[in-house]
């Protein structure tokens, strides 16, 4: 064995030291470069992940934001439910919270009927008295009625035919008058 790598242990016995010669050189060089690779992408993806943001202005509708810039809404809508604000001709104006709705902001919505709408009281039990837990039935009553019959202050529910994501005016298949009865 060679002089230098001889040591004296405690004990005062020669051993031979062990040299980790290249491999730790290596092991080191390789940490270092994961370490810089890993550093790169972080900041590559950060800069390409920055959105701008979508409100520049108080002025813009609740309808703004669209699916790809991470709104939370789903990607369609077929109704709102909300308070009957105006009764027009062959027209209602539903005032829809959003907190009871896929809305960003409280909206005002125009929303048409024509012939082919159907217009409803969809009556709804102030409790359900004698209901037993996993017996299903028909506790909300529907009752057809004529568009003149619609007030203002009534709760409705509004359903379209098509995708109102992002509409504030279009047309119903369907009006729901939400009706608590005391029986």
């Amino acid at each position: 064995m060679d002089n230098a790598n001889i040591t004296n242990n405690t004990a005062g016995q020669k051993t031979a030291k062990k040299s980790l010669g290249p491999w730790l050189y290596i092991f080191i060089s390789l940490v270092v470069v994961i370490a810089l690779a890993s550093a790169y992408f972080l900041i590559n993806n950060s800069q390409q992940g920055e959105k701008q943001s979508p409100v520049g202005s108080q002025d813009k509708n609740a309808f703004e934001k669209t699916d790809n810039q991470g709104d939370g809404l789903p990607h369609e809508i077929y109704s709102y439910m909300g308070t009957v604000a105006a009764v027009g001709e062959n027209q209602i104006t539903v005032t829809a919270p959003a907190n009871n709705n896929y809305l960003l902001a409280d909206t005002e919505l125009k929303v048409m009927v024509d012939n082919e709408t159907e217009l409803v009281n969809l009556i709804i039990p102030k409790t359900l008295e004698g209901v037993k837990p996993g017996v299903s039935g028909e506790w909300f009553k529907k009752q057809q009625i004529k568009f003149d019959q619609i007030k203002v202050g009534d709760e409705v529910t509004v359903i379209a035919g098509e995708n109102v994501k992002g509409k504030t005016e279009f047309k119903a298949i369907k009006v729901e008058v939400n009706v608590i009865s005391n029986k």
